[in-house]
């Protein structure tokens, strides 16, 4: 394809001039600071002409060239996000695979750093990216809202609400688009849970044939921690004379640790734990397995056992327990982490514990005896 050269000349007050072979078409940088430098203004010359091109410049095969009355001379590519003052984009592109990896690695580090993401969401949210954008170089609205409604045909409900919230943190916080701030997130019917028999639980446990598996298996049943509190627990979170334990691994906002307690049967496989592995390491870690290890021996035992359970099964077994010997929710929530901080420092005193393990030790929480 032919090059075609394209000269753009920065006039007085924003006024721009793009000139081609062909024609030349005026228009005005709009601008809301008037110190804006000529420089900035070249730059936003680039969203002015996908405007009058339809196509990004990088695409069209043609050849940029600015110039100004300050001899500001550089070819300029298609810029995502215009600087300030200037209208916003309505689509991003990438004109290689290459381009587009390295941007997603510098998305990681904002969306940890700026967004306060954890690691396991930003890993799933580059991977909805990622999947999203293959085979694709120029992504605008419609292509979003086409491969949001394809899902919505596709996947559940709850799978399509965490791709918006991953194109949001995307396209919105990281790559200025503002179109993604009207997109709703879907909400499913209500579904039945069946009760978990205590019986099958138990069988579960039994089977489990590692006792660190075996002992993140009964916290997690006699605790009703979340699987990353438990896996994330440090010693020094666990008071061993009140059998009492407070996770503190969370930093964000969507979820706070509670106050929990674990029950007589898991206290006696963590006093086995603790005289047979060594928990002594950097981090103060209680539990050092690698997920694939964890996976491993747990489908092993739902092989073994016959009982297909997942690790937020004990969870829910436990607030079934709970709620089966009447103990209030507002404790349930603080014992699994659902109630707001300011709930959570009324009991986070000496007193505020004991009376918690008071009202734990009423529900009488049996989990392998029948």
């Amino acid at each position: 394809m032919k090059r075609q050269k394209i000269t753009v000349v920065i006039i007085k007050n924003g006024i721009i001039s793009i000139k081609t072979a062909k024609s030349t078409v005026k228009g005005e940088a709009r601008r809301t600071n008037p110190s804006i430098s000529a420089r900035e203004r070249i730059r936003g010359c680039s969203y002015m002409l996908f405007l009058i091109l339809r196509v990004p410049i990088q695409n069209s095969g043609i050849s940029v060239h600015f110039a100004s009355s300050k001899n500001l001379k550089y070819t300029s590519n298609f810029i995502n996000v215009p600087r300030a003052g200037f209208e916003p984009a309505t689509t991003v592109s990438f004109s290689n695979n290459k381009k587009f990896l390295r941007d997603l690695e510098n998305f990681k580090l904002f969306a940890k750093a700026k967004l306060n993401l954890s690691q396991g969401t930003v890993y799933h949210y580059t991977s909805k990216i990622r999947t999203f954008m293959i085979n694709r170089k120029i992504v605008t609205d419609r292509d979003v809202q086409e491969y949001i409604e394809k899902k919505k045909q596709e996947c559940c409900l709850d799978y399509v609400s965490n791709i918006i919230s991953a194109f949001k943190a995307y396209f919105r916080d990281y790559k200025g688009l503002t179109f993604m701030s009207g997109y709703r997130h879907p909400s499913g019917p209500l579904k039945f849970k069946e009760e978990i028999e205590r019986s099958k639980v138990r069988k579960f446990i039994e089977a489990i044939d590692d006792l660190t598996v075996k002992c993140m298996a009964i916290l997690l049943a006699s605790s009703g921690l979340r699987k990353s509190e438990v896996w994330n627990l440090k010693t020094s979170e666990i008071n061993r004379n009140l059998r009492c334990v407070i996770p503190n691994c969370h930093s964000r906002e969507t979820k706070q640790s509670g106050i929990s307690f674990y029950n007589e049967e898991a206290e006696r496989i963590l006093e086995e734990y603790w005289k047979q592995e060594s928990i002594k390491n950097k981090y103060d870690r209680l539990f050092i397995i690698g997920h694939a290890r964890f996976l491993r021996i747990w489908n092993r035992a739902r092989e073994e056992s016959g009982v297909c359970l997942k690790p937020n099964d004990l969870r829910d077994f436990f607030s079934q327990e709970m709620g089966k010997a009447l103990i209030p929710d507002r404790f349930i929530d603080i014992f699994q982490g659902r109630s707001p901080r300011n709930v959570l420092a009324k009991h986070y005193t000496p007193q505020g514990i004991r009376l918690l393990r008071e009202i734990y030790d009423k529900a009488n929480l049996r989990v392998l005896v029948e």
